[in-house]
């Protein structure tokens, strides 16, 4: 059994043999640093960020998919200058004002006072990676039921 997650944009068929069940969404932030022009917004849509350096994975990992994805919708390529899937190497980049990044709300590395956490919307809708537990179907552990229980009273 696993918990994986799946960003919006990339394809993924469930294997043979396997149970999915979804866990919820965790949103996909905006970081910025601190004194960056949308450091004090709560909540922006992908539109307004078309002028600006990203900080991203490689073009196949897919968070970057779902920043290709989400800006395609609002018209534009982002310009992606780094490329990296460590989100602490992102945070200092960003920190240091080499570009902002979109990253997972459960994946933000630090809080760091000098980066700034923002909504990210797209058509006015939260973009999220959507988290779910997988298990082989048939016959299930005692644990693992355990821990399907424990999983499913924590969402509600």
């Amino acid at each position: 059994a696993v918990i994986t997650h799946r960003y919006p944009g990339v394809t993924w068929s469930t294997p043979t043999g396997v149970h999915t069940a979804s866990l919820g969404a965790d949103p996909l932030l905006l970081m910025v640093p601190a004194g960056h022009h949308l450091a004090g917004r709560r909540r922006v849509d992908i539109g307004v960020l078309s002028d600006e350096t990203f900080i991203s994975g490689t073009a196949e990992d897919p968070n970057r998919v779902a920043l290709a994805v989400a800006s395609a919708s609002a018209g534009f390529v982002p310009n992606v200058a780094f490329e990296t899937a460590d989100y602490v190497a992102t945070a200092t980049l960003v920190e240091r004002g080499f570009g902002i990044a979109v990253v997972p709300q459960l994946a933000w590395p630090t809080d760091n006072p000098a980066l700034r956490r923002i909504s990210l919307r797209v058509n006015g809708r939260i973009i999220a990676r959507e988290l779910s537990f997988a298990s082989r179907t048939g016959r299930l552990s005692p644990l693992i039921k355990e821990l399907r229980v424990h999983l499913d009273t924590q969402r509600t």
